[in-house]
């Protein structure tokens, strides 16, 4: 290939890197940082009082604004503060889209007695916060929102009332997003369920009746036993400590479990199907062990720096994107896991760094576990890797351990190392019966170099007296033989200039049953989630709701 070619191949490969990096951070960011218009057609209160159009069927009273019939494919919306637009018992009706009641960067505003139906959000209450804007200190009281995508929703929006407000039938019936201090109390229901939302609580036990949980800068709180779904989240954990959420059953949801700057919580044992995400973690360091996590896009999605979270014994089965997709973590263990028949990616690591993938089943997904983008550092160990399109994925990540892995009959390849990668430890790993493509069951296709990483060069395929057994060996290496009673090959297998094996074993490498840390993990995970339990039933917890 000459120069040009080079070239031009490696500004292919640095294009199609920043796409999926792009999709990766709209995914995280989930903010588009234009200026957001209000939805048309609109009647607007304008900075002057005036209502406009003034053929708009409202009576204006000073500061309170009344319906005087039903409105229809309209959007009701703001441009002053400290007004009350009161609904009469009338009804705002959408076509399917659009929004029903719109407030943006708005404080003081009433929205009361209104019946708010078919449009994509009844009621949107934001703030464009990254333009230093806020909503806050408006009030909704007294609204009845059905079939809507979005009944009410709240994004980066804080210190608002919600009183009396009933959510029925919507897609999503309430969510909120981004700031948390709000005064939400069980008069607001969703599908005919009170909404907990504590904050500054402790010691407390979550009412069985509940249809959507939020505990913001909560301690020591259970959350058990309850049938969630249809809202934007199931149950929001916002600088939460030491809190259990278990035996729960969340369906149909943006994010089952958010959680956000928490730590110390168990989540266990919760039935998690058919949603966005299934747990959803930003800067958080938790336990999170034996659910099932089914159905959802991304089974677990976490990203914002969480560290030492323990991910172990759950079933992650059949996501649309990921099993698991982990960016910016660090110091995680990931243990014990059956992931399978996930689209994408089994596990999913970015920028990722010191995670220990242990004792796994990951069968049946797009690749195996993937590491991208400097996702480096990882020990890989003890997982048996099988039916998937690519078994281990490495993509411009560097010093990571792959070690004692079955990684059989994947129908790609059962181990690839792409982009800019280099000193990758790989030893006493079974590569069997994966498809052998370009004669080979790995792939390096070549290497270029990003800025600021190591150029790709050659990887570690032994550690000094051990290899990896390959299936193929003998079929590449005819005349190969057991060095006396060693059980490594007498040639080294041979991938390519930079990177071959020197000690290939004879037989396949053993996997434990257990690493040595799981039966740790596993009793004190179970002694944890049985000692909150017991605790709880020695209080006498005080009224539950607020």
């Amino acid at each position: 290939m000459d120069r040009k070619q080079t070239l031009t191949t490696a500004f292919i490969a640095v294009l199609l890197s920043s796409a999926l990096v792009g999709v990766q951070f709209v995914r995280l960011a989930e903010a588009n940082f234009m200026p957001i218009r209000t939805p048309q057609p609109a009647f607007i209160i304008r900075s002057d009082g005036s209502v406009d159009p003034s053929t708009a069927p409202i009576q204006r009273d000073g500061n309170v604004y009344t319906f005087t019939d039903d409105i229809v494919g309209y959007t009701m919306a703001f441009e002053c503060d400290n007004v009350v637009i009161d609904g009469g018992g009338y009804s705002l009706i959408g076509n399917g889209n659009s929004t029903g009641i719109f407030i943006l960067n708005r404080n003081g505003i009433t929205v009361q007695n209104m019946k708010i139906s078919n449009f994509s959000y009844g009621i949107r209450l934001i703030a464009e916060s990254y333009m230093g804007m806020t909503s806050s200190n408006n009030n909704l009281s007294g609204n009845s929102l059905t079939n809507n995508n979005y009944g009410i929703y709240i994004g980066s929006s804080s210190n608002n009332v919600l009183r009396n407000n009933s959510m029925n039938n919507n897609t999503r019936n309430f969510g909120v997003q981004g700031e948390y201090a709000n005064d939400v109390d069980v008069s607001n229901t969703v599908n005919g369920k009170p909404i907990i939302y504590w904050v500054n609580q402790q010691d407390r036990t979550v009412p069985s009746d509940a249809g959507y949980v939020a505990l913001i800068n909560c301690t020591h709180i259970t959350v058990q036993d309850l049938n969630l779904a249809n809202n934007g989240q199931g149950v929001i954990l916002y600088s939460t400590t030491n809190s259990t959420i278990t035996k729960n059953s969340i369906m149909n949801t943006g994010d089952a479990i958010y959680i956000y700057e928490s730590s110390g919580n168990t989540i266990s044992g919760n039935n998690l199907a058919n949603n966005s995400n299934g747990i959803r973690g930003q800067a958080s360091s938790n336990n999170i062990s034996s659910n099932n996590i089914t159905n959802n896009e991304s089974g677990i999605y976490f990203t914002g720096a969480s560290t030492s979270n323990i991910i172990s014994r759950n079933n992650i089965t059949a996501n649309t994107i990921d099993g698991m997709n982990l960016w910016g973590s660090t110091n995680t263990d990931v243990e014990a896991n059956t992931i399978t028949n996930n689209t994408e990616n089994g596990i999913n690591f970015f920028n990722s760094r010191g995670n220990r993938i242990v004792g796994n089943t990951i069968t049946g997904n797009g690749n195996g576990i993937k590491f991208w983008y400097d996702a480096s550092n990882n020990n890989v160990s003890n997982n048996y890797v099988a039916n998937n399109a690519i078994g281990v994925l490495i993509n411009d990540s560097f010093d990571n351990r792959i070690i004692g892995n079955m990684v059989t009959e994947n129908s790609d390849w059962g181990l690839q190392l792409t982009g800019s990668q280099n000193n990758n430890v790989i030893y006493r790993n079974s590569f069997v019966d994966n498809n052998v493509g370009e004669g080979l069951q790995v792939s390096i296709p070549g290497v270029w170099s990003m800025d600021g990483m190591p150029s790709g060069r050659g990887n570690v395929w032994d550690n000094g007296t051990s290899g990896n057994y390959w299936s193929d060996y003998i079929t590449r290496y005819p005349n190969a033989s057991e060095i006396g009673e060693t059980g490594i090959g007498n040639t080294q297998f041979y991938i390519n200039e930079n990177n071959f094996d020197r000690y290939p074993l004879m037989e396949p490498a053993s996997i434990p049953e257990f690493t040595s840390l799981t039966p740790i993990i596993l009793v004190l995970t179970t002694f944890t989630v049985a000692l909150a339990i017991f605790k709880q039933k020695l209080r006498k917890p005080k009224e539950a709701r607020v």
